[in-house]
């Protein structure tokens, strides 16, 4: 599984919405309940399961999952 479709299924999982709903370019104005909070709990979510630190320029900064995903590839 490529680092996207990793986000993708973690995303999903975490807002409980459906896989097909969760692109490279969703971002917290896709999902309703994605807020300041949640974000940063998603970023945790990600951290945990790619067992890495990301530097909160690259948490706030990025502007969809594809720049997290990108950020990860490039590690």
């Amino acid at each position: 599984m490529n680092s996207f479709e990793k986000i993708r299924n973690i995303t999903a999982q975490f807002f409980k919405v459906p896989m097909d709903e969760i692109t490279a370019q969703t971002n917290a104005d896709h999902i309703d309940s994605w807020d300041s909070f949640t974000h940063m709990e998603l970023m945790t979510q990600i951290e945990s399961a790619f067992n890495l630190n990301l530097p909160l320029r690259v948490m706030m900064d990025s502007k969809d999952l594809g720049d997290i995903a990108n950020y990860i590839d490039q590690q």
